[in-house]
């Protein structure tokens, strides 16, 4: 018997056709992160057969399912009644993006000017005295000692100035790339490397890009085409039309900000976290329960460096 990821709920069935148990959970990654495919959970049915003979109430069916959940609030209510969307041109190239990846690669933290990038300073003490006749000569020695400006790292952060631009250059970059030979493949591996590696690792940075994303979102029309770079909480992703076109729904890290992010370039296989999201903004729309949407496209939507995607 083997169970599969997403089977969660349903029948789990033996090598003759009878129904054992009902899958649970799947365990996919151990305590050290590597990839487990061979562990799965699930409720026997001898138990769930009791569980279900014991209920006061009877099973629910579709049918009153479907009752319910007409008054109720789902995931399903916070989708788009429609979605903005602005043209773009896709001509960046594959050494654009190379060059933007590694701007923020080397960009994000700048050599500290206390002590040149060395991590320590020097100084001279006097350790003891030497007599020579009559006269006394002081013995000094050069001591090293950790540059508190660095703490020893070498280097500083960048200001946030130089941060933003930086970032925003890589978002709109990624966001007018059209994926295409392994050259531009390679070139999007560069990029998710430098938001995951970098810019996802950077509490300064986060903190400031952050700041400037509810700042821009909290305005009742925010510009379109401005690019954004956000931490967020990942909910879930749907299909949003009849083509099959499926988005991302984020709440902007520490609000609740819904934010509709629709044909990512890059994206982790995800189904819950903390993300490190952006693109272009392209307007604002409404859930179907009337809550207000920001909509964000073409640009990406990663945390740990799983699947990488693109569409």
């Amino acid at each position: 018997m083997r169970s599969i990821r997403a089977a969660q709920g349903g029948p789990l069935v033996n090598n003759g056709g009878r129904v054992v148990g009902i899958n649970t959970w799947t365990w996919q990654k151990n305590i050290h992160g590597d990839n487990v495919n061979n562990v799965f959970f699930a409720l026997r049915a001898t138990q769930a057969n009791t569980v279900l003979v014991s209920r006061d109430s009877p099973p629910l069916t579709f049918a009153k399912a479907r009752e319910i959940f007409k008054s109720q609030k789902t995931p399903l209510s916070l989708l788009p009644t429609k979605l903005p969307r602005i043209e773009m041109p896709q001509n960046s190239r594959p050494d654009e993006l190379r060059a933007a990846s590694a701007a923020v690669v080397n960009g994000l933290m700048r050599s500290c000017p206390a002590c040149s990038g060395r991590g320590y300073l020097e100084k001279r003490v006097k350790v003891g005295e030497r007599q020579n006749g009559p006269f006394v000569f002081p013995e000094m020695r050069t001591v090293r000692y950790t540059c508190e400006d660095c703490s020893g790292l070498k280097q500083l952060p960048a200001s946030d100035a130089s941060v933003e631009r930086l970032v925003l250059k890589l978002t709109t970059v990624i966001a007018t790339s059209k994926p295409g030979d392994q050259n531009m493949q390679n070139a999007f591996q560069q990029a998710y490397v430098a938001l995951h590696e970098h810019v996802g690792t950077n509490a300064n940075a986060m903190v400031m890009l952050a700041t400037r994303a509810r700042s821009l979102l909290a305005q009742e029309r925010p510009r379109v085409r401005v690019p954004l770079a956000f931490p967020a909480t990942y909910m879930f992703s749907a299909t949003i039309d009849e083509k099959g076109q499926r988005a991302h729904l984020v709440t902007l890290y520490d609000t609740e900000q819904i934010v509709v992010m629709t044909e990512p370039v890059l994206f982790d296989e995800i189904d819950h976290g903390v993300v490190r999201a952006g693109g272009l903004v392209a307007g604002t729309s409404k859930s179907r329960d009337g809550r207000r949407l920001v909509v964000i496209q073409d640009g990406y939507v990663i945390r740990l460096p799983n699947f990488l995607r693109t569409r």
